[in-house]
């Protein structure tokens, strides 16, 4: 989906859609826009509906990620419990289609749930199966995403080295891709760690950098927490900065 396509492009396609199957595809395209704006409501609906249209059209493909994105919702919700069985069946889905795209984001959501749930081996163990069928597949920046996202659960289990190896990596394939919003959300992590190992001038020069591209790019909200970032090292004592 094109980052610029906006809630009113995806409603009119859903309007013009002319078959159960392409009413699915519309209606997922919907649901994960509405999803990152954290519209949660309408984005549950809307894959419920994708699901629906999915199943008369005899989309399998459609129905697992309808799925995946209901499952997603929940996970946001914290309802776990229930993201659990519906990304189960959208990854069921996605394996029996031999989908191996799927396989890896389904699993890599399965992983999300487990680290918000603080059970980091399995959500390790799901991340890392994620990782290695992005690569065997060679989607970069799905790759980077989820190698960043291994990097966070390092960072919670206070293994900074790892933390830091699997963050520099996701930094490097992003600026491979040319992708700012990675680049911007790898330095940020970067400088997490730095914060954490009480390095602070390093943690400042990255959190610094982090804010430049998050301004450059409008992300309002990850502006406001690089600058609480860069505010809670100067707070440190001065002979640490």
């Amino acid at each position: 989906m094109n980052p610029e396509t906006t809630l009113t492009d995806l409603r009119a396609a859903v309007a013009a859609a002319t078959t159960p199957a392409e009413r699915a595809g519309a209606l997922n395209q919907l649901a994960k826009k509405l999803e990152q704006q954290s519209q949660y409501a309408e984005s549950l609906a809307a894959a419920e509906e994708a699901h629906a249209a999915a199943k008369e059209a005899g989309d399998g493909a459609a129905e697992a990620e309808a799925l995946r994105l209901q499952g997603i919702v929940h996970q946001r919700r914290s309802e776990y419990p229930t993201a659990l069985a519906l990304l189960a069946n959208s990854l069921k889905l996605f394996e029996e289609l031999g989908n191996r795209s799927g396989v890896a984001r389904a699993t890599n959501n399965i992983g999300i749930v487990y680290r918000s749930l603080s059970e980091y081996p399995k959500a390790l163990e799901h991340f890392s199966r994620a990782l290695a069928l992005h690569e065997e597949l060679g989607e970069r920046s799905d790759v980077a995403r989820v190698t960043g996202t291994i990097g966070i659960v390092y960072a919670h289990l206070s293994e900074y080295s790892k933390a830091l190896e699997h963050f520099s990596r996701a930094l490097a394939i992003s600026e491979e891709l040319g992708n700012r919003a990675g680049i911007a959300e790898a330095t940020n992590h970067i400088g997490n760690v730095y914060g954490r190992l009480s390095e602070h001038s390093k943690a400042l020069e990255h959190y610094s950098r982090s804010l430049a591209m998050y301004e450059e790019l409008g992300n309002r909200s990850s502006v406001a927490i690089a600058t609480g970032n860069i505010g809670i090292v100067y707070n440190r004592p001065l002979s640490k900065v």
